[in-house]
């Protein structure tokens, strides 16, 4: 898909045109006339004359080639339209009319996509805002923004967030590159303008893109588009929502149930290198982050330093770092020994800087200057500075711009005055600095990027049909599964229930009772751990009596060796569109309520295993927390090879290897279940 001619038309023709600014058709004349630097034309059936504008009356009068359309009247006329402009050969059209698919009109939509295919169209849309480029800007709501060619490029599936994130983005100090309001998404997807960034339009290292989704339609191509870019040096963040149900009240198993459509949705960012954002404000303050930090990676290999004339906002904003794990230390003595010669009498050194309510630009300026040539390893420095009454401020705002856009480090401007120095901030604003009004917000922010995800290696796999049948394997099937993937699995045996009275006793064993008709054996009654010979007769009596109970012919019963150690759970779900996710974690009989588990987007790398077993809570008892150790080389493994097992079979729905018991010496998976659709 060439997306081009949304990015930078040659000429461009708005169907709906007009020259009366109460009108959508006549806002985005007036937009497109003010930015646009090409040929320029519009369709009214109304005598108009609007300078250096080409007025039609209707479609067939034109005669020129445009290579954009822009489409700002109601659907029903629109339909029409898009008709003859696709005669005329003009296949780039961003459409705003609404009440398509979205609310039922399946008609409407169908005819749209049957236009889309006749003329080859690309449309954005309907039930859009339009598009802004540093070329010309389309868009008829919201405020009027020039982007700028450093800025980031927003692509967002709603128009009236982007809307109402451009007003929060003025109000900080940051603009846009590009502004893609896709609406309805007929045709053109989030994933399809990523792609065409990622292949065509973007040659440097600095570029930034913001992503709003309600819905992501094919993850596989996000992962693709997002890792390219990451490659090339960008960075993306997204807040996605729309966040509904995975399905776990319907789903069997166990790590089934505990997974989430949050968990899908964080494992494919996490595969794809996305930053996620939480709300509007959190996705502000990354941006504003990653634009201080030009182009540099926050790795937490550094020291951040707080300076501030307020010692209430410092500590608030020290106690935050703190909260959120973001690396901070007192300076060493030597610096400190430096800052205290030149700093005002009673200015605290040793983090935060305090250069106290009478300090202005001098004093910030001596600080930073003495901070960046000690020999610090300091990556940050958070610049409180708001209006104390005693010192000039804008004096103090223009030493920190020119700083700002000559240092090579990272300083983060802080300003919390927003009355009584607000006009003074608006020269931030003029020179695309943006900036935090709330000290702790840069706490969390920090947080977000020291916690990037790495890019791993990535081979995706075929997924399965969403079409079928789904059944259980039988529990002999799933271990042979088990074995055939060097699944470490502990020995065992089958016995017949009316077979019992020529089972021998060998020592301590689980007894199970298997059949179709009891998916949660423990639940059901039906696992039985013994230890001496008394209580495996009694055992086999109970297993025979239950097998009558549940009537089934086939059921039989599994003698398992015991195994010692930690329980964990581990398990594999489907989820359509997304593909299978591996979820680990702590097991046992509580592990649904206290959901200390991690995810991960199939395939994984062996890092990825790692990090899966690091982030469980449960992590601390498994490396010998009172008592002993446990193997974690063998949960790694496991979960390597239950990725590779899903690759093999793609048609597994879910998996559940719960628990998996492992000690020192190494792990079993005792009870394995799993669900395949063909």
């Amino acid at each position: 898909m060439n997306l081009k001619a949304f990015i930078k038309p040659t000429s461009i023709l708005i169907v709906g045109g007009s020259d009366k600014l109460s009108s959508v058709g006549g806002i985005t004349t007036d937009r497109v006339k003010k930015t646009f630097k090409g040929r320029l034309g519009i369709v009214n059936p109304k005598p108009l004359e609007i300078e250096n504008i080409d007025v039609y009356h209707k479609i067939s009068e034109i005669n020129e080639s445009y290579e954009l359309a822009i489409i700002a009247i109601k659907k029903e006329l629109a339909l029409e339209a898009i008709e003859d402009l696709g005669k005329k050969g003009i296949k780039n059209i961003i459409l705003f009319a609404a009440a398509f698919g979205e609310v039922g009109d399946e008609m409407a939509q169908s005819q749209l996509k049957k236009m889309i295919a006749d003329y080859e169209l690309q449309v954005i849309g309907p039930n859009c805002m339009g598009v802004g480029t540093p070329e010309y800007f389309g868009i008829f709501a919201g405020p009027f923004m020039k982007m700028s060619d450093q800025s980031p490029v927003f692509i967002s599936q709603s128009g009236a967030f982007a809307s109402f994130l451009e007003e929060l983005a003025l109000v900080r100090g940051i603009g846009f590159n590009s502004l893609w309001s896709l609406g309805n998404s007929i045709q053109i997807t989030p994933e399809d303008v990523l792609e065409y960034y990622a292949t065509h339009e973007v040659s440097s290292s600095s570029q930034i893109f913001v992503l709003y989704l309600e819905s992501i339609k094919d993850p596989q191509r996000l992962i693709y588009a997002a890792r390219m870019l990451e490659r090339k040096g960008c960075r993306i963040v997204a807040l996605k929502s729309g966040r509904t149900a995975m399905g776990s009240d319907a789903a069997a198993s166990h790590t089934a149930a505990m997974m989430t459509s949050e968990d899908a949705v964080n494992a494919v960012f996490r595969k794809a290198g996305v930053l996620r954002a939480t709300n509007k404000t959190h996705l502000l303050n990354i941006l504003t982050l990653l634009i201080a930090a030009k182009n540099k990676r926050i790795n937490g290999e550094g020291n951040t330093v707080v300076i501030s004339h307020a010692g209430g906002p410092a500590i608030l904003c020290i106690d935050a770092l703190v909260q959120h794990h973001v690396p901070i230390k007192h300076l060493s003595h030597a610096t400190q020994q430096q800052l205290e010669a030149g700093l005002l009498p009673g200015s605290a050194v040793a983090n935060p800087v305090d250069i106290l309510a009478t300090g202005g630009a001098a004093q910030i300026q001596f600080a930073l200057e003495t901070l960046e040539k000690s020999r610090e390893n300091n990556s940050a420095y958070i610049v409180i500075f708001g209006d104390s009454g005693f010192v000039d401020v804008a004096e103090a705002y223009r030493y920190l711009i020119k700083k700002i856009k000559s240092s090579s480090q990272m300083i983060i401007p802080v300003l919390p005055s927003v009355t009584t120095a607000g006009e003074i901030m608006e020269m931030f604003k003029e020179e695309n600095i943006p900036y935090f009004i709330e000290e702790t917000d840069v706490a969390s922010a920090m947080e977000t990027l020291l916690k990037q995800p790495a890019l791993y290696a990535y081979t995706p796999y075929e997924l399965p049909q969403e079409e079928g049948t789904c059944f259980w394997l039988s529990t002999e099937e799933a271990l042979q599964w088990m074995e055939q993937s060097h699944i470490s699995i502990p020995a065992y045996r089958w016995v017949y229930p009316d077979e019992i009275e020529e089972v021998a006793w060998q020592g301590p064993v689980a007894l199970k009772l298997i059949s179709q008709k009891m998916l949660h054996k423990s639940d059901q009654g039906g696992v039985e751990i013994v230890k001496t010979e008394p209580e495996f007769q009694a055992a086999l009596v109970h297993m025979q009596r239950l097998a009558k109970q549940i009537n089934d012919p086939e059921c039989k019963i599994l003698l398992q060796s015991l195994c010692k150690g930690y329980e964990i759970i581990m398990g594999v779900k489907y989820e359509a569109g997304i593909g299978h996710l591996i979820t680990v974690g702590e097991g046992g009989i509580y592990a649904e309520v206290r959901k200390d588990f991690s995810t991960r987007l199939l395939p994984i790398a062996p890092q990825e295993a790692d990090e899966m077993i690091e982030e469980m809570v449960f992590s601390k008892v498994l490396k010998g927390y009172r008592g002993n150790p446990a193997n974690l080389e063998s949960i790694k493994n496991t979960i390597l090879k239950v990725s590779n097992l899903v690759q093999l079979h793609p048609e597994i729905m879910e998996m559940d290897i719960n628990p998996f018991m492992v000690d020192i010496h190494g792990g079993f998976a005792v009870d394995v279940r799993i669900r395949v659709r063909k």
